[in-house]
């Protein structure tokens, strides 16, 4: 996350990370579904049509905090100062992303917007969370789909 250029690219990488969202999720939220203590991913902006709640853990809280938020509108807006409402784009946080990676060392290597995702479901299986929990918090309907990022 330090790599990353601002808190608003910290921000959207680490909602990502900490609530295992598509990075088309998270650039799509509002501000209202970010409320004090979870984050609503509603079904418009899901892959899989499944709204989804999922608690803000106190690490993402910090990058919240330090992120500033809209008034309204979405939480990452593209234009800030436009008449055109719309969210920052995938290819825009896929650029970003590769230009912290390509900046790198080489051990940011392999490094993707969906490795978050993956990091997440790795993580709660390690810590011995069950599959159908981490499907829900994924909004997977079939655990064989869960079952690939988990392995």
């Amino acid at each position: 996350f330090n790599h990353l250029p601002d808190a608003k690219w910290r921000c959207v990488f680490a909602i990502a990370y900490f609530t295992g969202s598509r990075i088309s999720e998270v650039l799509a939220l509002d501000v209202a579904n970010a409320e004090q203590d979870r984050i609503v991913f509603i079904r418009e902006n899901a892959k899989t049509n499944i709204r989804r709640e999922i608690a803000i853990q106190p690490q993402l809280r910090s990058f919240l905090e330090a992120y500033e938020t809209p008034e309204g509108g979405y939480m990452f807006p593209a234009y800030q100062n436009s008449k055109r409402k719309t969210h920052v784009s995938r290819q825009a946080a896929h650029k970003v992303l590769n230009e912290v990676v390509a900046a790198g060392d080489g051990a940011l290597d392999g490094i993707s917007t969906h490795s978050f995702r993956r990091s997440f479901a790795t993580n709660l299986a390690k810590a011995g969370r069950p599959q159908a929990e981490i499907s829900r918090l994924l909004g997977h309907r079939a655990a064989n789909t869960t079952a690939r990022y988990i392995g």
